[in-house]
C-alpha cells in the first residue's frame, strides 16, 4: 500500500517540531501495516504541539481545540490522525492484541455511562467502590447526580451492583480508604455544600466530616488523599460550576487544602490566588507520605 506524501510530510512536520525521529519511524511503519492504526509519538502524547489548547471534559481526545496560531498545522494533523484511526496505539504491546481474532464480551450495564472517579478498595467488605456520571444528552450537560457502584470480589466471578449510600452523596468524586472508612470528596450543588464525607463500607452510612473553611463554602472538592498519620489533602476546583452549572458561583480561590483529621486544623496550602493552580484535580501521596503530587487542569 502506498502512503500519500502529504501524510508522510504531515507526520514529519509533527515529529520534526519535537525532534523525535524514532517515533516518526515507528509511526510510518505502523501506517504501512495498516493506515487505520495510529501510533501516537511519545513526545506528542506528553506535550501537545500548541501553546494554548483545550478539550471539553465531554469531548474525545481528537476534538482538542487549538486556541492560538502557534503550530496549529502540526496540532491539526495530530487531531486528524486520531480522528481517522480505527485503533490509537499508545503501547506497542497493543499490536499483539489486534493481531488476534476474538469476540469482545458484552459490556457491563455501567458501560453505558461514564466511569467518573473515586475508585477505592475496602478490605472490610473485599470490594471496590467507584462513582459514575450519566453521559450527557445532545444539548444538555452531564447529570450531576452520580451513581455509586460496588464490585464485590467475594463472588466468582466478581459481581457489580449499584449501591445507595445514605444519606446520598452529591456528585461524589475522588475517594480514599483510611482506617476502616471510605472518604469521598463530593462536589455538592446549590442546596448541599460540597465537602468531605465519610462512608462505612459495610453499612454504606455516610457522615459529613468537613464542609466549610471558616464559613466559606468550598468551590467543588474534587479529590482526596490521606497520610498514615491522618493528615488529609484535597483539591478544590471549579468543576461543578464550569461543567454542570449546578453549584453556587465560587467566591474564593481554588487550591489544595491540608486538613488535620485529629485536631480539625484546616489550611489552604496552595491556591490560585498565589498563582500555583488554575483548576486542581487529582492528588496523591508518595508511599512514604513525603511528597504530594497534584494534577492541574
Amino acid at each position: 500500500m502506498q502512503i500519500p506524501l502529504s501524510l508522510i510530510s504531515s507526520l514529519a512536520s509533527v515529529v520534526s517540531f519535537w525532534g523525535g525521529r524514532p517515533d516518526f519511524t515507528t509511526a510510518i511503519a505502523n501506517f504501512q501495516r495498516d493506515p487505520s492504526i495510529y501510533e501516537v509519538p511519545i513526545g506528542i502524547r506528553n506535550v501537545f504541539p500548541a501553546n494554548n489548547f483545550n478539550r471539553d471534559v465531554n469531548s474525545a481526545w481528537w476534538h482538542t481545540d487549538v486556541l492560538d496560531g502557534h503550530s496549529a498545522e502540526a496540532a491539526g494533523q495530530v487531531v486528524k490522525h486520531l480522528n481517522d484511526a480505527v485503533f490509537v496505539v499508545l503501547d506497542q504491546d497493543f499490536y499483539e492484541a489486534i493481531e488476534q481474532i476474538f469476540d469482545f464480551p458484552s459490556g457491563p450495564t455501567f458501560a453505558k455511562r461514564i466511569v467518573h472517579d473515586g475508585t477505592v478498595y475496602s478490605p472490610e467488605c473485599k470490594c471496590i467502590f467507584f462513582a459514575e456520571l450519566h453521559p450527557p444528552k445532545q444539548g444538555y450537560s452531564t447529570d450531576a447526580m452520580s451513581w455509586v457502584w460496588r464490585v464485590n470480589l467475594n463472588n466468582t466471578p466478581p459481581t457489580t451492583d449499584r449501591v445507595f449510600p445514605s444519606p446520598q452523596l452529591t456528585v461524589p468524586d475522588g475517594a480514599y480508604y483510611h482506617n476502616g472508612s471510605v472518604y469521598w470528596a463530593h462536589e455538592g450543588n446549590y442546596t448541599v455544600p460540597g465537602g468531605i464525607v465519610r462512608m462505612d463500607p459495610l453499612s454504606l452510612r455516610t457522615e459529613v466530616v468537613l464542609n466549610n473553611f471558616f464559613g466559606h463554602r468550598f468551590n467543588n472538592p474534587n479529590d482526596i488523599t490521606i497520610t498514615h498519620d491522618s493528615i488529609a489533602y484535597f483539591t478544590d476546583g471549579y468543576y461543578g460550576y464550569d461543567n454542570f452549572n449546578d453549584t453556587l458561583k465560587p467566591e474564593h480561590s481554588n487550591g489544595v487544602y491540608r486538613w488535620n483529621m485529629k485536631t480539625g486544623d484546616l489550611q489552604m496550602i496552595l491556591g490560585a490566588g498565589s498563582g500555583h493552580f488554575t483548576n486542581p484535580n487529582g492528588v496523591a501521596l508518595s508511599p512514604n507520605d513525603d511528597h504530594l503530587h497534584c494534577v492541574q487542569n
